[in-house]
């Protein structure tokens, strides 16, 4: 019977499955393997947290010891929390809307910080 895992608070489902890869001694072909799931998305979910729960993230993670509704319940989190992966165009966004707030304030007499 494979050992149950739970949920690390305070880190994201992807350092949460990198952890449980290291500590059941698993190498990504094992992963790959057991779970189905195609090289690249056991990869993806190891370097960052998944945003939606699908049948992949849960075969991963049933193939790691965790039960469906501790990775749920994570990817949720991770998104209340801002931990979720933001792509290039997301960050570039996030920084525009700063500088726009910035010179807006700047602009009517208050200096922001």
């Amino acid at each position: 019977m494979k050992k149950k895992r739970h949920i690390r608070a305070g880190l994201d489902l992807a350092q949460n499955f990198k952890i449980a890869k290291a500590e059941a001694g698993l190498r990504m072909q094992d992963i790959i393997n057991k779970s189905g799931a195609s090289k690249q998305t056991c990869w993806r979910l190891l370097q960052r947290p998944p945003e939606l729960v699908t049948d992949q993230v849960l075969k991963v993670g049933r193939v790691l010891g965790f039960s469906k509704s501790e990775i749920e319940d994570a990817i949720i989190m991770g998104r209340v929390n801002g931990h979720g992966y933001k792509t290039r165009r997301e960050r570039f966004y996030l920084a525009v809307g700063e500088l726009i707030g910035l010179f807006e304030g700047k602009f009517r007499g208050k200096e922001v910080d």
